[in-house]
């Protein structure tokens, strides 16, 4: 199996998991978004090689370290637990808030979680390609994120 070939099925088995996700839970709240998102790296890793699984991580680990602010010192009131439980969702809420925020909340989970699916996937693949492929696209991956997290902890404050 090449590695194109396995990256296909590696998407089509993440987004079908991600969709029975969006079905088992309350599909219209930030749970169901998340659960798709945690249940697409799950899947994904699952059928990874080492080499796919490593690459997976340092995808995974530049999209999300830049949220970590959400772990501060600091008494956890509902209102964190819940930016805690969007965590997953979080490298699309800026597409997601942008697009769809107070016309309706389905809609911007739904693109919120899409959206991290699809860039986590198109991230992976491209790192997959080589060493060389892997640092750059795990360093645009990073800064991007980075850049997305001020505008999540702007939203956060808010």
């Amino acid at each position: 199996m090449t590695d194109s070939q396995f990256s296909l099925r590696r998407l089509l088995i993440a987004f079908t998991g991600a969709a029975i996700a969006m079905t088992l839970f309350d599909w219209r709240h930030w749970h169901a978004g998340s659960a798709a998102v945690l249940l697409t790296i799950v899947i994904v890793a699952s059928f990874a090689t080492r080499r796919m699984a490593v690459t997976t991580g340092v995808i995974v680990a530049g999209a999300y370290l830049p949220y970590a602010w959400l772990l501060g010192g600091r008494p956890w009131s509902d209102y964190e637990w819940h930016w805690i439980g969007l965590w997953p969702l979080l490298p699309g809420l800026i597409p997601g808030a942008y697009l769809f925020h107070g016309v309706n909340e389905t809609l911007e989970i739904v693109a919120m979680a899409t959206t991290t699916i699809f860039l986590l996937t198109i991230a992976t693949t491209l790192a997959a390609r080589g060493r060389w492929w892997l640092v750059m696209t795990g360093i645009i991956v990073l800064a991007l994120s980075a850049v997305n997290s001020f505008g999540v902890y702007a939203a956060f404050r808010a």
